[in-house]
This record gives C-alpha cells, structure tokens and sequence, in this order.
C-alpha cells in the first residue's frame, strides 16, 4: 500500500489556512454576524478537545496515531465506542467552529472538501488495514459503531 507522507493533522492546517484567506479575499456574503460568530469558539475548542481525548485514548492502549502504521491493538472504548473516526470528527468540529468564527459563506466551502479528501486518503485505507489485522474483532466493532457519527 502506498504509504502518504503528509498527515492529517497538515491537511487540517492547510485547510485553516485556506478558510482565512478566502473569508479575507473573497467573503461572498456574511451569514453569521457578530456576537452569534462567537458560538463557533465552542465547536473549535470542542474539537480540540474531542482530538486531545481521542490521541490519549491511542497512547494510553500503546498503539499508534499515525495513519498506516501497524496497529497493536483496536482501540473501541471512550470516544471510540460513538465513533471510529474521533480524531477526524474533531478536525471537523475545528474547522467549523473556525467557520463560523469568520461568518461567511466561502470558510464553509472548505469542510465537505476536507471531508472528501480525509475520507479518501486515509479512512478507507485505513480501515482496510484494521480489517486486515484485527479481522471478526473489526468487523462486530465496524457493525456497531458509525465511521463519523
């Protein structure tokens, strides 16, 4: 499997960077005014959060976050028994909290792109992986628990 160099959490930042520049170059029209932007703070601190529970969760079993890595073990508890993609749904949750923060239309232009792109270039392989490695065990964990909520 072709492995790629460029992790997740630099596609997020990439995509921030993106958001800004468009609510700076082109914000079409401002659909969430001022103070009501402010409610996107919670989300992005939300999804900070759900990210640093999640890596924990990683740590903690001794297995690893890095995308395409062997496995040592199926992490299926904490955040993980209501989502098998906590990590990813966090990035989610920060760059709609960061849309909203910006308040126009282009920001929100970003997230069902990241999505695809997230969804393509690391869940499904990585799910095959799992599948591969932990086989019954993956598939009652896939059955039960939904890949982004």
């Amino acid at each position: 499997m072709k492995r790629n160099n460029i992790l997740p959490p630099t596609y997020l930042m990439i995509s921030i960077f993106v958001m800004v520049l468009l609510n700076i170059l082109l914000p079409w029209t401002r659909i969430i005014p001022a103070p009501w932007n402010l409610m996107g703070a919670t989300l992005l601190i939300l999804g900070i959060l759900i990210n640093v529970i999640a890596d924990n969760a990683f740590r903690l079993a001794g297995t690893t976050v890095k995308p395409f890595e062997k496995s040592t073990l199926l992490v299926t508890s904490g955040l993980y028994r209501f989502t098998r993609n906590p990590m990813y749904l966090g990035f989610v949750s920060v760059l709609t909290g960061l849309a909203i923060l910006l308040g126009s239309v282009t920001p929100f232009l970003i997230i069902p792109l990241f999505i695809i792109l997230i969804d393509r270039r690391f869940i499904t392989a990585e799910e095959r992986m799992l599948a591969a490695r932990f086989g019954g065990t993956w598939q009652e964990y896939e059955t039960r628990t939904r890949r982004w909520v």
